[in-house]
């Protein structure tokens, strides 16, 4: 499948102490389509019946994985809205994964 990070948008608004100098930093992300892969595994196995109600065990694992990157751009106003300073990040992909395995025991009647 496909996956995506929110549209974020922050604003950092900065004054230096006993000056008039301020400074905005103002990021937005860009939404960007990542692939990933979730196989999963359930596994069921019936040990016995009583009385029409079957007791069994049950397995159930699950895999993500896919590498994301976050890109957005950075806004930089230092003492006034004009003339902004704009930079277009492009960060490197980094891996996420996890990794999920339970067990129990079923009743099903």
């Amino acid at each position: 499948g496909f996956a995506s990070f929110l549209n974020q948008e922050m604003i950092f608004s900065l004054k230096k102490l006993q000056s008039n100098e301020r400074i905005k930093y103002h990021y937005d992300s860009k939404i960007k389509l990542e692939p990933y892969i979730k196989p999963s595994l359930n596994i069921s196995f019936k040990l016995f019946t009583i009385n029409q109600a079957n007791v069994g065990l049950i397995a159930n694992s699950a895999y993500y994985l896919s590498y994301r990157s976050l890109p957005y751009t950075r806004t930089f106003y230092q003492w006034t809205a004009n003339n902004p300073q704009r930079e277009v990040m492009q960060s490197s992909k980094h891996k996420f994964e996890k990794f999920n395995l339970d067990f129990g025991l079923f009743v099903k009647w």
